[in-house]
């Protein structure tokens, strides 16, 4: 995981940030998927290798996201609640461990990736300021008017970015 939040930094910059969460979900699905059939030691300790890296590249992915395309303010409660999710998202694994075996549970932690990669992909757009990086300002403009209550608000914005280099 470690290793991973230290490269996480260079994919989100190069892949964006939602390419970033959507691989977080791909490679959560394969190391779950694996772990939920390994007979041996190693495929059991190469599986969990899988979603340490995961972990650490959705650590860093998903609190940058979600600082990028949250309201002013509401970004310091999101972000907050991106820690709370994780430690909610630990107690329940606890709870449903002590009713399933490991390999159950790794199953359900492969379908849960699954079904955020899919939702990933439909529904979360583009990070504005990563589109505005990468000289994107009209589909960063149209992002920026989705997310904003008003359009003055995401006129603001989208200044805001260019300002500090965002575009």
């Amino acid at each position: 995981a470690m290793v991973a939040g230290v490269f996480g930094g260079r994919a989100l910059e190069s892949q964006g940030r939602k390419s970033c969460l959507v691989a977080c979900s791909v490679i959560f699905a394969v190391g779950f998927g694996f772990m939920s059939r390994a007979t041996t030691l190693p495929v059991l300790l190469a599986a969990r290798l899988i979603t340490g890296i995961a972990a650490g590249l959705c650590t860093v992915a998903a609190p940058v996201y979600v600082g990028e395309i949250a309201p002013k303010k509401l970004r310091g409660a999101l972000g907050t609640f991106f820690q709370l999710s994780v430690t909610v998202g630990i107690l329940v694994a606890y709870f449903v461990g002590a009713s399933q075996g490991w390999r159950q549970l790794a199953q359900w932690g492969a379908g849960m990736a699954m079904a955020s990669g899919l939702a990933a992909m439909q529904l979360l757009p583009e990070s504005p300021t990563w589109l505005m990086s990468e000289g994107k300002k009209g589909d960063a403009g149209g992002v920026l008017q989705k997310l904003a209550a008003t359009e003055q608000e995401a006129r603001d914005e989208a200044a805001s970015l260019s300002a500090v280099g965002g575009g």
